[in-house]
């Protein structure tokens, strides 16, 4: 009873934290108050309190709800101070000298700890160069640098906590002055080396990658495979290498009959130079601390539970490093377990009509894939749908090749004349590559899915009620699972199936930028990119604001690549496209492609432009700046636009007006908009900007919707 207890505790606590941070992040980028925020912790907070002292039988939830109210408070107070350390005393772009040791090498660059530049230390630096270098090497070299930024596109840019690079260098030469190196690099340097002289040169970047997380040698045709397949997280340092360590550590105590109380600090500690060997990715640290959680619990002689202890770790760590929560490992590290440890029990029960080991392999894989999912999507945007089957066949594979690996290496490392033991794990490797290339083969992986936003909570929810981690009948449970997976469903169908067509207008990209305005039964899409864009994430946009069809397109500035445009819009077959004046040969040939495909294309003549209702206004030469307007929206679209089109508004337009997108202040002031996107800072935005129809497109485009 009380274990289920705790884990409901720590659950909540676990959440209340990972909101404050979010809302940290939040309000960093101008999304949320800071007074609204703490408003409503006071009111949870004072609300928690009254029910604890005057309601004796609902006293554990008022208090547990007071702590998860101060949790949140301290996730958001956490962020901002976070934010500062990570910037604190970070150099300002510019040309310096730079000096540092190779700890790490990658395809164009160098990895340098201990840099400094102009005699000044400043951490960690990846130097970008087509110079190469064996790791231990100090390096010297003239370089353009630029710190690595922490907040980009609206959210949190965790390359730099991750990997521990502050700074962006680039050389085009490299002096070498010596070499050097600590402990760590050295140990680096030397499990590569037996990999490198003892396996073949397409195998050893994948043993490298197996035993310290380090995937930048693997071709990334082949990682596309096992993302492909679903088994790219046997890379991820994570319970099977931790756990190999410690049963090892284990059996060197168990011989010497040492008690759990010298067991955990020499484990621990063990563990640790493990984890600063894999650069501390989140997963190993995640792994590592469940393992030392579990030696508590024997030191403790309690009975150690998987989830009290994930979520211990999760909460120990955001405490420490706030910034991991928005990092796509540490995310699916904890999401995978997550699953695991709320279904593999269940779904071993239910298949109790299979063989032992695969029905724990099956119930193991499934519900590690349950658990993930939601990141998976965020992160990836699909699924590979065999990678149930392909981790049944792949993960025995690698824990027989991480075991004989891990010895091969060790003796390697005390006896050079036994690399020959490494040709075992090399044909594993190629048995697990095969596995890879077959799965990643088959048809259907790529399938586009769409993010769960905030609707991953009721998809957790539904995870845990089907889970025996609440106080319910199995017939409660079961209806309350069933509710809320209906919920979900209808949720994530009702936000992603095609929209009825209004008077509205979306934002599909910041940086681009893409709009798409309906009036009038239709729908316009309008690009204001100039330059040749790829227009690699313009299907995931339209299926996310649930745009099935587009009537016409309308790309009045030039530079664009109409062709790359139209193979993107593959499937909407818009029937009309009004573009920029042809300049040259390859536009008129990208003209006479779409008007061979049967497509009516216009060219654009004057400033104006009347199509469905929507009444379109060009300024400057370039046309870089639109005023869009229909029965009831004014709307003035510009990015990077010229002085010249900017003054042209100014000086023919009178406000107010409905809606501008711009970064220009003067804009702002002229035209007096009821709502002002920027397109540079804390307040740039990206999402449907009037008219929320659907509850549905209220959950799952969460932190993505701009109303007036």
């Amino acid at each position: 009873m009380s274990r289920f207890l705790n884990f409901r505790i720590l659950l909540l606590l676990s959440i209340a934290l990972a909101a404050g941070i979010w809302s940290g992040m939040a309000h960093a980028t101008g999304k949320i108050s800071a007074p609204l925020f703490w408003v409503i912790c006071a009111l949870v907070f004072a609300g928690a309190l009254a029910l604890a002292l005057f309601c004796p039988a609902s006293r554990k939830w008022g208090v547990g709800l007071c702590l998860c109210a101060a949790f949140a408070g301290i996730g958001f107070g956490l962020f901002g101070p976070a934010l500062s350390r990570e910037e604190a005393g970070r150099l300002t772009e510019g040309e310096y000298l730079l000096t540092g040791r190779v700890s790490d090498r990658q395809e164009g660059s160098l990895i340098l700890d201990g840099a400094a530049a102009d005699g000044l230390p400043i951490g960690r630096v990846q130097l970008f160069t087509e110079e190469t270098a064996e790791i231990g090497t100090e390096v010297e070299a003239e370089v353009s640098l630029s710190p690595v930024p922490l907040m980009e596109d609206g959210g949190v840019n965790t390359y730099s906590v991750r990997t521990g690079v502050d700074y962006f260098a680039a050389s085009d030469a490299v002096v070498k002055t010596g070499q050097s190196g600590d402990l760590l690099t050295s140990a680096r340097a030397a499990i590569m080396r037996v990999f490198e002289e003892n396996m073949h040169e397409d195998i050893w970047p994948l043993a490298d990658a197996l035993v310290l997380g380090n995937k930048t040698y693997v071709e990334e045709a082949r990682m596309d495979n096992y993302r492909a397949a679903g088994i790219v997280h046997i890379f991820a340092i994570s319970g099977l290498h931790v756990g190999f360590l410690t049963a090892a550590v284990f059996w060197v105590f168990d011989r010497l009959k040492l008690p759990y109380v010298v067991r955990l600090p020499v484990t621990a500690l063990l563990l640790l130079g493990y984890a600063a060997l894999c650069n501390f990715s989140p997963s190993v640290i995640r792994a590592s601390l469940m393992a030392c959680l579990l030696l508590l619990s024997k030191c403790l002689f309690q009975k150690y539970d998987l989830l009290n202890s994930l979520s211990t770790a999760w909460l120990l760590i955001l405490l420490f490093q706030p910034l991991f929560l928005f990092d796509a490992g540490f995310l699916m590290s904890f999401s995978t377990i997550l699953g695991i440890g709320l279904l593999s029990g269940g779904l071993q029960r239910a298949l109790r009509f299979l063989p032992g080991f695969l029905r724990s392999g099956v119930a193991v894989s499934v519900s590690a894939q349950i658990g993930i999912t939601p990141v998976m999507l965020i992160y990836f945007r699909s699924l590979p749908l065999w990678s149930v089957f392909a981790n049944l066949l792949a993960i025995p594979l690698v824990t027989v090749c991480y075991l004989t690996l891990m010895i091969a290496l060790l003796l390697t490392l005390i006896l050079p004349w036994l690399g020959f033991l490494l040709a075992a794990p090399q044909v594993l490797f190629e048995v697990i590559d095969f596995v890879a290339m077959l799965f990643a083969s088959l048809p259907g992986w790529g399938i586009l899915l769409l993010p769960m936003g905030a609707g991953a909570l009721i998809y957790y929810a539904a995870a845990v009620s089907a889970s025996d981690k609440l106080f319910l009948r199995r017939s409660a449970r079961a209806l309350l699972c069933g509710f809320l997976c209906f919920a979900f469903a209808g949720c994530y169908l009702f936000a992603y199936t095609p929209a009825q067509v209004g008077q509205d207008l979306y934002l599909l990209a910041a940086d681009s930028p893409l709009f798409v305005a309906e009036s009038e039964g239709k729908r316009v899409l309008i690009d204001l990119s100039t330059g040749e864009n790829d227009y690699e994430d313009l299907d995931f946009l339209l299926r996310k604001f649930r745009i099935a069809r587009l009537d016409g397109v309308v790309a009045p500035r030039e530079g664009n690549s109409f062709l790359m445009l139209a193979r993107a819009l593959d499937g909407l077959a818009p029937e009309r496209f009004f573009l920029a004046p042809s300049m040259a040969e390859e536009n008129t040939a990208q003209r006479d492609f779409l008007r061979a495909q049967g497509a009516e294309v216009v060219e654009l003549e004057g400033d104006r432009l009347e199509l469905f209702g929507l009444r379109m206004t060009f300024y400057g030469e370039d046309r870089s700046v639109l005023r869009l307007e229909s029965a009831d929206l004014t709307a003035f679209l510009e990015c990077g636009g010229e002085e010249e089109a900017k003054r042209e508004v100014t000086a023919q337009v009178q406000p107010p007006a409905d809606l501008l997108f711009s970064e220009d202040e003067r804009l702002r002031e002229g035209l007096a908009p009821a709502v002002w996107i920027k397109t540079e800072g804390k307040e740039r935005g990206e999402g449907q900007i009037y008219s929320l129809s659907y509850l549905g497109s209220l959950i799952f485009r969460a932190g993505y919707v701009i109303i007036s």
